[in-house]
This record gives structure tokens, C-alpha cells and sequence, in this order.
């Protein structure tokens, strides 16, 4: 750590108060989580630079630091971490997922502490393995050094793991300079790719140690992840002063390189200790005010401590001490004890306890806060208390015959035994991590807790219990342990049955599912299998039904395994318990309701909690005097939820509300329901006289139009406190608004984002309207950096933002941007959410920085939405409906560099082909353009699930003709990706017309659209997947003036229409345009890998699919002597059935109007089809044309070269009345077939085929 060297410059200070200020100075410094510089690391695990990663030793190439060897021991072909700057040629695509530039780890393990990692190009960690093998490099134990040992409390370590074996534990050893040590053992870690624990959230990626060395993916929540391990230093060693840290494994495991377990200490951090109290807490009083609670409070202790740790042990328990440095939590277990309470509070409720139980309460002082926690163990403040048992029932007591301490042998515990084989249920202390005795298989009679695996076994242990009536809130615990084997093939399983099945031994049999059959019948299995797990002691607790309360049931815990494989330790079970609660709802309501009219469409409330301590509320909002319907004991409200007349407007714990979405001038009715949510019973609600108060809305003012907004208008902003939006949403309006925004207007006091809500008293009649005044001139600039968005329309309706100088002429006078750009945290220039409908945005300039790729699994999270202008999820029943974006310009804020991904963005999280959908939007007479991102995927329009029937026309997609498209990593991009389709039936009904995708310039105009790269990307006009409810219609739209030029080899490189899912007409109407009918090369696409290939249109699933009237021509296909580029102008991949009529490929007028450009020499098979229909499609293919397309093949290999008319391989088709023409220039050996039409096919009828071929 950096330490400032602070000088005063006041020499006449007295050295004993300037001494007393660099102690006070020192002692701040410690008291903050700090990183804890260390040396003695003796790997580099960081791949960075360029060049291969692939060396044992340190790598040579000039400016590239190698790993000296894989994170997962494997040398060449295992993996590394990497960072920004790591590529395997230089030509590779730079990762989007990597450790931190800069090494800064912020732990989210530890607030407020941030490791710092080595320097990437060096060694970065200390590696140890779990055992030596031929050629091992690594040690198999070694510690780090503090570069300046100090005092701490706690100490931090950031690790990575990888776990090739099931793992044995670490064991960590604190070293202080007067030589004493402090011995950490037990320390379980964390397989690299294990998603539990993780201390750095942001994802990372590695990459193999071997070409084409690739990087990882970057999904999220998938690994590789860095973990931590915490070692509180023992109160007696807090004024030590620590000089390093030892790390060895417990046992060796493995023993080759790829199966031994590796460690790699990665950096290290501190805390100081606090100071523990001096005293304890006086006067503990407790009650139980329930069955399974128990109530305590006391006087504070003298000294003022922070806080107080209440911890319930079974009465006479052994008690164990609270660790100074360990943070613990409501829940955590010391010992056998359970935390009820932490924190400054001298009051505390203890739940979840056993009923008619009597508990030892102990109440520890401790001080904490940037210091490691310290805790006063000296004689705490202690007490018992027993359950009142109030209407619960212990059934199976942990304490007794659940924790199989009535008794010597399983019999005297209640249990009934049913054993096959060699592996047999026992009982006895032989297990480890449990309490006293526990049960447990063995194979020699209790002697070992052990089985043998190639004994096939289905052991069984079961009781009957008697639930009590109306105790219907029923819960199974217990402690176990199991190793077993993977897919469940061992494992324990817990079981309910009536008492008329009898477990029978050997069923089940030896399989990894858990289907029995017994005596009388098969039990219910419940839960998952457990194994896996025989190092920690794991917990279980699963609800019993309801149903059970009045009955009496059979409870088996079996263990079986197969004859093959498996590790010990087998099953080993302890501390069942079953309670049963009668469900109660709370004792009393909430009290002292105010409600607040906020503006013409919102109520804002509040009420003091009940004394009773429910664990939440539910408020519903009525029409003043409407009859109330109480709720549904069992049943869960979401807000926006209907309940009779009224509709809920909060559910939780706070008490506090907002009521949104109301009508102005209109008086509502409140109701405060108090409701109990316990684990297995679910929700009971208290309806008994609700707490209720009566509120209205303001009314609809009578606000003068226009209002002005500027330095000299009537507001000075259109957002906070003092703006025009905030004025009408209080005052309301009662004839139509319009705010003008002064041609002086800057919006540099605007508050971000701009927020316009819902407002009752803007209707279709009374609609507001934004837009600058007359007078201005040039564009006026709202721009922001906010990671959600610029300007927001939450909720509201009817509203037009028009960018038009008073609302007249073609001028696009306000721009609306977001300049934040970084993926994960950037945001959109206007966004739509929350029943935001019916609204206009016109005449608009959008721009973004947004750098969130598009995608098919939609986003909510902020900062990870995706556009320019984005349509999100709604809290409401009806969804975002009905919103038109009409003649605006859509694009990037940047000119160089990667400068958007997406322009416009949508997806709705509610049930599919529900109301709550966003339905209707339209997007019309708009212009995308400046789209790109060198590496990862993007869209203009990235349609997603939650939406349906959307009109995109008559718009423009093109790139500026000053920006180079030069894509460096092999993803897709799509002028198109409109894929809400999540069913067969919805998300449908899209109406796609009379646009243009190409050139530079609107109406595909200027010259080419241009993309290249030397990578295998891929590139889709339109990528369409809709359901079948209703067609959607792609009409009239035009794919011209464009050039590709892509590395991938597929045959579906670039596609102009694909049809992924979905009931679709093509030109059913008016055909589309693609490529031109006039001019060569309108589209060329030139093949930098051989066989990668153009397709006009394309269908996968879904149907029925209806082609027509489309043309594809005027296509240049360009490759080179030795790669060869393919073509199909209609190919009907899937779907069902799929119509091909009237379509025209190349053309009759236009000579090479499909034209592989480049004299081909090479022997690989070029074929160029008209139209192909296979797989198990069943098509008709009738009307089409197919002329005037050149292979320009001079190969003298034996390949079979071929230009193909039509190609039908389904076993259903109907071909009839087609035109085939065809020219070919040829030159070789082999002569190509020229025409095939009639592939073997069961339906096919062949009629007037007019052949013109030239070979």
C-alpha cells in the first residue's frame, strides 16, 4: 500500500502534539479495509498482450507476458485468466470479459475493501497443489509475506481454485513476528466455476493455452470467479503484528497434473480490531409470546458498544463463544447455538425455535464498525426461556429421537429399520460434524461409517407421525451428510407415504431416479436427492403438505446406491425435526393511516406498523363507496393485481405507499391489511376490521396554454421541483398542453432522467405536447449520461414530444442523447415503460453511446438495456401500447471507434400473449444509421418477447458514409432481429413494410453499405421469429446497394430475409426487392473463406409460410481462384407448409444477374441454386422464374459443380409452372448439371418447364 509521507508547515508546533496527530493519523489508517501488499507469488496465471499462451515457461515474445502455466495445472491446452489486452494474433477479437484493467478487485464478499492484484505481466500468484507428480513445478504448500507486517484482526484472502478432485480443505497459518502463529484449518474452497461465494461479480473470462487460444464466453453467472477466504485473528493476537501467511492442503489428492487440486492465492487484505467492551448488558427480561418464539429485551451496557450478538442454545447445551472478526448474522449457528439477534437494539424475538423447548439465552456486547467485530465473551448476560408451544406441535424432537439420543439403538429412538444388503442404516457417534449420536450407514455393522459400492442397497429408516387438526403449517428438518456419486446414481432420499405402504429393501432399485415400489404401493418422494456432500454438514428443510394436519403419515429416509463407482462417505443423518404450526393470522392491524393527495394521478400514504410485528401489509385502493372483497388466505397479491373492485397498490413490509395511475378529481378508498407469511403454509391475512381511510386526487386545473420553458419562460426546466412537468402533474390540465422550449433553452439544470408519469387529466383529447418554440433555429441539445435513460416516459399517455419548431415543418430541432456508453452501464436516450401508450415522438434527432450488445434474452437491469430508444416491461395489466416513433433520426452520439449496438430496443417480462404485452407500437419514416460494434452483436430493431403486432415501415437503414464497418470478432449483426416468439401461438402479427436497407444515404441511397472483416461474422437483413396467432406481413421492403465481405463459411454468411419461427407472408402483397433489377452487383458478397454464402430468403420452423412476388437479383458472388462462394436465392429450410409462387431469381432482361464474378479453379463443389425446398417441408412451388445466373467455374477438377434451378429433397411437394433459364459459363473435365428439378419426391407434378441453357 501507497503510503503519503505528511509533512506540517508549521515547525512550531510541539513535537508531542504533532506525534499525537500521526498516531490519530495511523489509527484512522488501520481502521479502514485496506489491501495488504504481499510478495512471495510464484506463477503468472494471466494471459496479456499478443502471442501464444501455450508455454511452461515464461513466454519471449516481444511486449507479451505468458502464463507460466495454465490456472488448472495443465500447461498447454489448460486455461488462463486474461486481461484487456490479451489476443492470440494479433488479428484475434479482443475479449469483452476480463480481469479489471488496473487489477482493482472490489470484494463483494467485504464492503469496502479492494484488493489489488499484481502487475498482469509478472508473477500474480502463489500456487500450490495438493499433491507432487511427474514433472510437478508446484509446491504443495508456500505463503505469502506482508511487505509491511502490521497489526490486524481479521485478514482477507483473495483466491481461485480448481477442484479436480472432490477437494480437501486448506488449511491456513498466520504468522506474527514474535514467531507465534495462529492455525486456520478446515478452510473449504470453491471450484473456479461454482457460482457460490463469489467476491468478484463483474464477469471474467480465460482462455485454452492452445489455438486458436479464443476467449471464453461472457454470460454472466457461468464462471470462471474469484473467491475469498476470511481468517479472524483470536482477540489474544489483535496487538500482534503479522509478518505472513502459510498455505498448505489438508491431504493430498491426485496424482498427475490434471487430477491434483490447485490453490492460487491471488492478494490479500486486512482489517484492524476493535476494541472489545468493557461490559455486558444488565436485566434480561424474556417471554414467549408465541409457540415457537421467544421475546427478550435488557438494559444497555455501560460502555456503549456497538452492539449486541443474542445467541438460543437448547437448554444445557454446550455453550461456544462468538469468534472476534467473524460477522454473524440472524440465522448463523455458534456451536449449537443459534444468532436471534445482532445489532444495537436491546430487544430481540427469537424465531423459528422448537416448540415447548426451553432455551438458554446468551446476549455478548461487541464493538465493531471499519474495525474487525471484537466481542466481549466474558461472563455474558444469560438467561432461559421456554417456548410457550401455543399452537405447535414438536413431532419429532431434534434434542431426543431426532437427534437419536432417547435411546441405544435406532428402536429406542421411535425408527423402524428396513436393510438390504451389506449397506445397513445404524446409529452412533462415527459421524462426524454432529451432534452427539447420529444414523448413518455402514457396512460392517456400525464399526465403519463407510459402504461398499459394488453392493447394490436401498436401506431404509421410517417412522409414522400423527399431525395434529388445523396445524397445517408443517416443516421436515435435519442435518446429513453424503458423498455418494454424480447423478444422483447414491444418494439419500426422504419419502412420505400412508402407513399402508411399507418401505420394501432394494426399491428402489439401482437407478438415478426415486421411484419405488413398495409393499401396498410407492411413496412421494419430496425435495431433490442429496449426495455430494460428505465434507460439511449440510441442512435440509422441506414443507410437508398441508393435508397432512388430522392424519397420520409414514416418514422414510432411504439411502441407496448402485453396484458401480461412488465415494464414501455414504448417508449419515441427524437432528430431524418436524414441527406443526397452526397458520394465525396477525394479532392486530396497523394503525394512524394518512394519506396524501400528491397530484392529479398519485396519493401517497402512511401508518405505523402493527405491535404485532406481521411480516408485512397489503393495501388496496377502491372507488370511493365501492364493496370491498377481503383477501384470499393462501393467496399472494402482485401490485397491479385486481381484488373485486379494487386494486392493489403495495404489498411488503414498509410502511409507506405511493398510489399511481389515478383519475383527477376522483375520491378512493384505502384498505391496510396486516398478513403472516410463514415458510410452508404461505400467507394468512388479517381481515379483521382493516385499517381504512378515504383520499382524493387533486383536481384537473385549468393551466393556461402554452407554457414556456427557459431562461425567460415560464419554468426554467421541464424536470425537478420547480419544472413544467412537475407544475401539471400537481395542478393538472383540462384542455390540451402544450410546453415550448424557448430557442434559448439549455438543459443544463435538468434533473436526469426526465421523468414524465402518468397523468389522469392528459387524455387523447387533452394531450400535451413538447417541443421547441417557433423562433428557434438550431437544434436544441437534452443530453445525459445517466445509465437508465435520458428522458423516461413512465407511464404516461398521450403525449407527443415533436421536434419540429412549433410543431410545423420537416426540421429535427431537439436532440435527445445518452452519452454513457460502457456495456453494464450505459443507458438509453428515451425510454418507454409502465403503460407508457399512446404517445408520439416525431421529428426527433435520438442518439446513444450504447455499447449493450443486442440479444434474445431481454434485459431489465439498469445499465444493461440495450438502444437509442428502448419499450421496457410495465407494472401494469395493459402493457406499453400503442406508441408511434415517426420521422426521427436514430443513431450514434460517436463518429469513430465502436458506436452503438442497438437502435431501437423492446422487451416486455410479462407472460407471454398476455394484455400486460406491448402491442401496436409503430415505427415509421425513420432513419437508423452509425449502428456498429467491431466486436459484439448488434441490431437496429431488437424486438424481443412481451411484444406483438408492431408496424415497422417505410424506414431507412443505412451507414454513414464517413464510418469504415470493420468487424474484428465473429458475431451476428442484423439490420432486423425481431424475435419475440417464446410459443408456438404468440407474439405475432407484425407488419413489415417499404423499407430500405443499404447504401448511405436514406431510400438506400449514396453509396454502398460497406461492411468487411477478416473474421467469421455474419450478417442478417431481417432475422424474424414470430408466432403462428396471427401472419405477420413483410411487404414491399428493399435490400440494395450493400457489399459484404466475411470470413465465415456458411452457406448463411449473409442472408436477406430470414425466417427463423413463425406464420409469415413475403411479398404476398407487393414482393420485396432484393439486390436490383437493373444493375449488376447491387449486393455483392465476396467469400474470404471457401463456401461462405448469400441467401435472399430463408424459412426455419414455424408456419404456414407464404412466399410471393420477390425478386433477388443483381447479386455479385466474388471469391477467388481457390474459394468459392455459394448462393441460394429462396431456400425452405423448415416450416410447414411453405408457398414459393411468382418469385423471380436473377432476371430474364438482366444479363449474370446472379453472377459468381471470379474464375474458379479449385475442385471443392460451388453450387448456385434458384430456389431450395428440403428437409421435411412440405411446399408448393408454382409461377417462379429463375434466370440468367453464371457460375464462372474454369476448374479441370472432378468436383460436381452445379446450378441448380430448383432442388426439392421434401418428401411432400408440389412443383408446377416455373421458368427456368439459365447461362453458365464452363470450362473443365466435368460437365455440372445444369437444372435439377424432380429429387426423389413422393408428391410431384412436373409441368411446363421451359429449359434455356447454354453450357
Amino acid at each position: 500500500m501507497m503510503k503519503t509521507n505528511h509533512k506540517s508547515h508549521k515547525s512550531r508546533w510541539h513535537h508531542l502534539v504533532f506525534a499525537f496527530l500521526l498516531l490519530l493519523l495511523a489509527h484512522t489508517t488501520q481502521a479502514q479495509l485496506v489491501n495488504v501488499p504481499v510478495t512471495g507469488f510464484n506463477n503468472d496465471i494471466v494471459a496479456n498482450g499478443t502471442g501464444l499462451t501455450n508455454t511452461v515457461s515464461t513466454g519471449t515474445l516481444p511486449g507479451v507476458t505468458q502464463p507460466t502455466i495454465g490456472v488448472d495445472g495443465n500447461g498447454p491446452g489448460a486455461y488462463s485468466f486474461i486481461d484487456a489486452t490479451y489476443k492470440w494474433y494479433s488479428g484475434s477479437a479482443a475479449p469483452t470479459c476480463f480481469l479489471p484493467t488496473g487489477g482493482a478487485v472490489p470484494s463483494a464478499q467485504t464492503s469496502g475493501l479492494t484488493y489489488q492484484l499484481q502487475d498482469y505481466s509478472s508473477n500474480n500468484a502463489l500456487t500450490i497443489a495438493s499433491n507432487t507428480y511427474s514433472g510437478s513445478v508446484w509446491p504443495t504448500s508456500g505463503s505469502v509475506d506482508l511487505v509491511t507486517p502490521a497489526s490486524y484482526g481479521k485478514l482477507f484472502v483473495l483466491y481461485e481454485s480448481v477442484l479436480n478432485t472432490a477437494g480437501p480443505s486448506i488449511t491456513a497459518t498466520v504468522t506474527f513476528t514474535d514467531l507465534s502463529t495462529q492455525v486456520f484449518a478446515g478452510n473449504t474452497v470453491v471450484n473456479w466455476f461454482t457460482n457460490s461465494g463469489v467476491a468478484y461479480t463483474p464477469t471474467i473470462s480465460r482462455a485454452q493455452n492452445a489455438a486458436p487460444g479464443n476467449p471464453g464466453g461472457c454470460t454472466a453467472g457461468t464462471g470462471p470467479f474469484l473467491f475469498q477466504l476470511q481468517l479472524p485473528l483470536s482477540p489474544a493476537n489483535f496487538s500482534k503484528t503479522v509478518q505472513s501467511i502459510s498455505f498448505n492442503w489438508s491431504t493430498p489428492t491426485g496424482g498427475a497434473v490434471n487430477t491434483v487440486d490447485y490453490l492460487h492465492v491471488l492478494a490479500v487484505g486486512g482489517q484492524a480490531a476493535c476494541v472489545v467492551p468493557v461490559d455486558q448488558p444488565t436485566a434480561l427480561s424474556l417471554s414467549s409470546p408465541t409457540g415457537t418464539t421467544i421475546a427478550g429485551s435488557f438494559t444497555a451496557a455501560g460502555s456503549s458498544p456497538s452492539g449486541y450478538l443474542t445467541v438460543a442454545y437448547p437448554t444445557g447445551s454446550a455453550v461456544s463463544n462468538p469468534v472476534s472478526g467473524t460477522t454473524y448474522v440472524v440465522g448463523n449457528s455458534i456451536g449449537l447455538g443459534k444468532v436471534v439477534g445482532v445489532g444495537a437494539s436491546t430487544s430481540f424475538t427469537a424465531t423459528g425455535l422448537y416448540p415447548g423447548i426451553t432455551y438458554d439465552i446468551y446476549v455478548y456486547s461487541y464493538n465493531s464498525g471499519a474495525c474487525a467485530t471484537a466481542y466481549n465473551t466474558a461472563s455474558p448476560l444469560t438467561d432461559s426461556q421456554a417456548t410457550s408451544g401455543a399452537g405447535a406441535s414438536l413431532l419429532i424432537n431434534p434434542y431426543g429421537d431426532g437427534g437419536f439420543e432417547s435411546g441405544g439403538s435406532l428402536a429406542a429412538n421411535g425408527w423402524t429399520v428396513v436393510n438390504s444388503g451389506t449397506n445397513a442404516w445404524t446409529m452412533g457417534t462415527l459421524p462426524t460434524g454432529f451432534t452427539n449420536n447420529a444414523a448413518y450407514i455402514s457396512n460392517n455393522g456400525g464399526a465403519a461409517w463407510a459402504f461398499t459400492n459394488s453392493s447394490v442397497t436401498a436401506s431404509h429408516i421410517y417412522r409414522d407421525i400423527t399431525f395434529p387438526a388445523g396445524q397445517s403449517d408443517i416443516t421436515l428438518s435435519f442435518n446429513w451428510k453424503a458423498q455418494g456419486e454424480t447423478s444422483s446414481w447414491d444418494a439419500i432420499i426422504v419419502y412420505t407415504c400412508p402407513t399402508s405402504i411399507t418401505p420394501v429393501a432394494g426399491s428402489p432399485a439401482s437407478t438415478t431416479g426415486n421411484t419405488a415400489t413398495w409393499t401396498g404401493g410407492s411413496p412421494t418422494a419430496l425435495g431433490s436427492q442429496l449426495w455430494l456432500q460428505g465434507t460439511n454438514t449440510q441442512t435440509l428443510s422441506l414443507c410437508l403438505p398441508a393435508a397432512f394436519a388430522g392424519t397420520t403419515q409414514r416418514i422414510v429416509i432411504t439411502w441407496k446406491n448402485d453396484g458401480s463407482g461412488g465415494t464414501n462417505p455414504p448417508a449419515a443423518v441427524d437432528n430431524i425435526a418436524i414441527v406443526a404450526v397452526t397458520p394465525a393470522a396477525p394479532a392486530n392491524q396497523a394503525t394512524s393511516l394518512v394519506l396524501t393527495p400528491v397530484s392529479t394521478s398519485q396519493i401517497d400514504g402512511s401508518f405505523t406498523a402493527a405491535t404485532s410485528a406481521p411480516t408485512g401489509y397489503l393495501v388496496v385502493r377502491y372507488p370511493a363507496g365501492s364493496a370491498t372483497t377481503d383477501p384470499a388466505t393462501g393467496t399472494t397479491y402482485a401490485v397491479g393485481a385486481t381484488l373485486g373492485l379494487g386494486k392493489v397498490v403495495a404489498v411488503g413490509a414498509a410502511t409507506t405507499f405511493s398510489s399511481t395511475g389515478l383519475s383527477g378529481g376522483t375520491s378512493y378508498d384505502y384498505y391496510v391489511y396486516d398478513y403472516q407469511n410463514s415458510v410452508c403454509a404461505g400467507i394468512t391475512y388479517n381481515t379483521v376490521l382493516p385499517l381504512t381511510g378515504n383520499a382524493s386526487t387533486n383536481a384537473c386545473g385549468t393551466m393556461t396554454s402554452p407554457i414556456t420553458v427557459g431562461p425567460t419562460g415560464t419554468y426554467p426546466t421541464l424536470s425537478g421541483a420547480g419544472g413544467a412537468l412537475t407544475a401539471i402533474a400537481s395542478n393538472g390540465i383540462s384542455s390540451p398542453m402544450v410546453i415550448e422550449l424557448e430557442s434559448t433553452y439549455t438543459a443544463a439544470g435538468e434533473t436526469y432522467p426526465i421523468v414524465i408519469s402518468q397523468d389522469a387529466c392528459v387524455t387523447s383529447v387533452n394531450n400535451l405536447t413538447i417541443r421547441p418554440d417557433v423562433a428557434t433555429a438550431a437544434p436544441l441539445l437534452i443530453s445525459s449520461n445517466n445509465t437508465t435513460a435520458t428522458m423516461i416516459i413512465n407511464g404516461g399517455s398521450n403525449v407527443i414530444i415533436d421536434g419540429r419548431p412549433g410543431g410545423s415543418g420537416t426540421d429535427k430541432f431537439l436532440v435527445i442523447e445518452n452519452t454513457s456508453s460502457t456495456a453494464g452501464s450505459a443507458g438509453n436516450a428515451l425510454l418507454l415503460r409502465n403503460e407508457a401508450s399512446d404517445n408520439i415522438l416525431r421529428y426527433l434527432d435520438l442518439r446513444a453511446a450504447n455499447l449493450n450488445p443486442a440479444s434474445n434474452a431481454g434485459t431489465l437491469v439498469v445499465g444493461a438495456v440495450p438502444g437509442v430508444v428502448a419499450i421496457h416491461s410495465t407494472s401494469g395489466l395493459s402493457g406499453n401500447d400503442n406508441n408511434t416513433i415517426t420521422n426521427c433520426d436514430i443513431h450514434s452520439v460517436g463518429s469513430s471507434g465502436n458506436l452503438l449496438n442497438v437502435g431501437f430496443y423492446a422487451y416486455n417480462n410479462t407472460t407471454v400473449g398476455s394484455p400486460a404485452n406491448n402491442d401496436n407500437n409503430t415505427i415509421t419514416n425513420c432513419n437508423f444509421y452509425s449502428i456498429f460494434h467491431a466486436t459484439t452483436v448488434t441490431a437496429n430493431i431488437n424486438i424481443l418477447v412481451g411484444n406483438n403486432n408492431y408496424n415497422i415501415t417505410n424506414n431507412s437503414f443505412y451507414k454513414s458514409a464517413a464510418i469504415t464497418y470493420n468487424y474484428t470478432g465473429a458475431a451476428t449483426h442484423r439490420t432486423m432481429w425481431i424475435t419475440p416468439n417464446a410459443s408456438a401461438v404468440a407474439s405475432s402479427g407484425f407488419n413489415i413494410t417499404g423499407n430500405f436497407i443499404g447504401g448511405t444515404a436514406p431510400n438506400c441511397g449514396g453509396s454502398a453499405f460497406a461492411i468487411t472483416g477478416a473474421v467469421s461474422y455474419l450478417y442478417n437483413g431481417m432475422d424474424i421469429s414470430v408466432g403462428t396467432a396471427s401472419a405477420t406481413s413483410i411487404q414491399n421492403n428493399t435490400f440494395t446497394n450493400f457489399t459484404m465481405s466475411t470470413s465465415n463459411t456458411g452457406s448463411t454468411a449473409c442472408v436477406g430475409i430470414n425466417i427463423a419461427n413463425g406464420a409469415v407472408n413475403i411479398g404476398t402483397v407487393t414482393g420485396n426487392l432484393i439486390g436490383s433489377t437493373t444493375t449488376n452487383g447491387a449486393i455483392t458478397f465476396t467469400a474470404n473463406a471457401n463456401t461462405g454464402g448469400f441467401i435472399g430468403i430463408r424459412t426455419g420452423a414455424g408456419g404456414p409460410i407464404v412466399i410471393s412476388n420477390n425478386t433477388v437479383s443483381g447479386i455479385d458472388l466474388v471469391g477467388s481462384a481457390t474459394i468459392t462462394p455459394v448462393f441460394n436465392g429462396i431456400n425452405a429450410g423448415g416450416g410447414t407448409p411453405v408457398t414459393i409462387s411468382n418469385n423471380t431469381i436473377g432476371s430474364s432482361t438482366l444479363a449474370n444477374s446472379i453472377n459468381a464474378v471470379t474464375a474458379y479453379t479449385s475442385t471443392s463443389v460451388q453450387t448456385i441454386r434458384g430456389i431450395i425446398v428440403n428437409g421435411g417441408t412440405t411446399s408448393t412451388v408454382t409461377g417462379n422464374l429463375i434466370a440468367n445466373m453464371n457460375s464462372n467455374i474454369i476448374s479441370t477438377g472432378t468436383a460436381g459443380h452445379t446450378v441448380l434451378g430448383i432442388a426439392v429433397s421434401s418428401t411432400s411437394s408440389t412443383v408446377s409452372d416455373n421458368k427456368i433459364q439459365t447461362q453458365q459459363q464452363f470450362q473443365g473435365q466435368l460437365l455440372p448439371v445444369c437444372i435439377i428439378v424432380a429429387l426423389p419426391v413422393l408428391q410431384m407434378l412436373l409441368k411446363e418447364i421451359i429449359f434455356t441453357v447454354l453450357c
